[in-house]
């Protein structure tokens, strides 16, 4: 019992330091320095996650419109539980991920150990040392309030025991999900469609995050019968919509466990290959065919300019880093969310205060992209030692950093530039702020890629998050945006009254002029040849 239990603190703390080595974080609050304990691993996600099942759990205590609190507490009975599933399968992956990607198996192969102490310390480590166990904490406090609101308004008892089932056959299946999608870890840098898929569905979770509040909304003030019937047919949360109706709860219940099934299967035979378990199979290699002449041609090289390369390069690696690739899309996805709610609205004539705080606003949005710049020199990794034996300088990578930053920079502009003129029916407005943000923004990412370039360390070694002060850099990011704030507030009181219609125009001279002598005076400041 003691042998497993020190295996599992070994296990975790090893996972917590490759994920440290290769995306500078260290899990959930584990650290080197410190002793791993099931508290302290678990204790920051179950308050997180008991403040949003509280909240969600009063909905039907308080009451909201015309649900009745049946209807109330299903709905957020569904709420709870996609919660605790979304975070029970994030746990899951990013210690299954890393684990596998590491081949952490292979330095268990040269110890005494079987087959049973692996499982053990596999599962120990995962749920004591890394946070399995707060994901329960989703839907617990909810169940609890579910019970006491039984006894102060016309509510079933049998909603609270549902969810109660509900909340273990999820995390049962987040779990075996989790583990399946984690051994894949060294199959997803390799293929490009799963690393597509990597980058999408880490792109969905955060706009649903990001969004989740109207989406609830939208669903309380539109539900309808016919709604809840369809629900009600679903897998896992069907069961709290169609519990009265035995042929709809059949069909959910039948559902849940069919999908339950293969996902646990799934999940065994991916196992089987984490920990090792999986012979290797000696496969014959086939005859190639072997051709009787050989053309000879002669080899054309084809030299691309150095920003070119370097653009290419850095893009390439991104798209074998689905993580850190989404990193730098979700400020693309902030953009198109944070003007959702006025996509729908019809095209109108804008006034000057209308035009002058939209384009003050998208501007200082549209160069979040530029400030991501980092991640840039993060996707080196190991290869980043190699940089430091080639004949190039500091200020000049920094430069070819700030360059790749651009075609996301170009997707945002056009993204938001198209969006505005829609709205505002302006073409011409969408025009300027499309050249406005194209031009700040390799200026902002200049900035950032020169303080990144300080931080580096000078010895040859690899780059992470953990190769700079995340904190100052964080604190820089902050003052950059707080200003451009500022800026805004300012300037939508002081310029319309002097500028008149041309107040916008004037605007966003004045981010380029500002943008445009920050960037170049961070870049001056590395000294010009100063090697790696």
């Amino acid at each position: 019992m003691q042998l497993e239990k020190e295996l599992a603190k070994i296990l975790a703390r090893e996972v917590a330091y490759r994920s440290y080595r290769r995306y500078g974080t260290q899990g959930l609050l584990i650290t080197r320095r410190v002793e791993p304990s099931v508290w302290r691993s678990n204790i920051l996600m179950a308050i997180i996650l008991s403040f949003i099942s509280i909240f969600t759990g009063l909905v039907p205590l308080l009451g909201v419109g015309r649900l009745n609190p049946n209807v109330a507490f299903a709905f957020s009975s569904v709420i709870m539980i996609f919660f605790e599933a979304l975070m029970a399968i994030f746990v899951v992956t990013s210690f299954t991920s890393v684990f596998m990607a590491e081949r952490i198996t292979e330095s268990l192969s040269i110890l005494p150990l079987t087959e049973k102490d692996v499982f053990k310390a596999y599962f120990r480590a995962l749920l004591l040392y890394w946070g399995g166990l707060a994901p329960i904490f989703a839907f617990i406090p909810g169940a609890i309030l579910g019970f006491v609101t039984t006894l102060y308004k016309h509510m079933t008892l049998v909603l609270p025991v549902l969810l109660c089932f509900a909340g273990f056959l999820i995390m049962l299946f987040s779990y075996s999900l989790g583990i399946a999608l984690g051994s894949y870890a060294r199959k997803v840098r390799k293929k490009v469609s799963l690393r597509a898929l990597s980058t999408i569905g880490w792109l969905i979770v955060f706009a649903f995050f990001y969004s989740w509040n109207y989406i609830v909304r939208y669903i309380l003030e539109n539900i309808t019968a016919e709604t809840v019937m369809w629900v009600s047919l679903l897998p896992f949360v069907g069961i709290f919509f169609g519990y009265e109706n035995s042929y709809m709860l059949l069909i959910s219940t039948a559902e849940t466990v069919i999908i339950l099934a293969i996902t646990l299967k799934w999940a065994i035979a991916r196992l089987k290959v984490i920990i090792g378990l999986t012979p290797i199979t000696l496969i014959t290699p086939a005859k190639l065919p072997v051709k009787e002449k050989v053309e000879v041609k002669a080899i054309k090289f084809k030299v691309k300019p150095a920003p070119l390369q370097f653009i290419i390069k850095d893009l390439t690696l991104l798209s074998r880093d689905p993580r850190r690739l989404a990193n730098i899309l979700y400020f693309v996805v902030i953009q198109i969310l944070a003007i959702l709610p006025v996509l729908t609205s019809e095209p109108r004539k804008w006034s000057m205060v209308d035009t002058m705080v939209s384009a003050l606003f998208i501007v200082m949005l549209s160069i979040l992209p530029g400030i991501t710049v980092d991640i840039i020199y993060y996707v080196e990794g190991e290869s980043a030692k190699v940089l430091y034996y080639m004949p190039i300088f500091r200020r000049k990578l920094a430069f070819y950093k700030a360059m790749s930053a651009v075609p996301f920079a170009l997707l945002s502009s056009l993204i938001i530039s198209a969006i505005i003129a829609y709205i505002s029916n302006n073409a011409t407005l969408g025009v300027l702020i499309f050249f406005a943000t194209l031009i700040c923004s390799p200026f902002i990412a200049l900035l950032f890629s020169s303080i990144t370039m300080h931080m580096l360390p000078e010895s040859p070694s690899a780059w992470s998050e953990a190769s700079v002060s995340r904190r100052l850099l964080t604190i820089v990011k902050l003052v950059v945006f707080i200003g451009l704030i500022i800026i805004a507030i300012v300037s939508s009181f002081l310029l319309i009254p002097i500028f008149g219609e041309i107040a916008p125009l004037v605007v966003l001279l004045a981010y380029l002029a500002i943008t445009s002598v920050a960037g170049t005076i961070a870049y001056l400041s590395i000294p010009k040849y100063k090697p790696l």
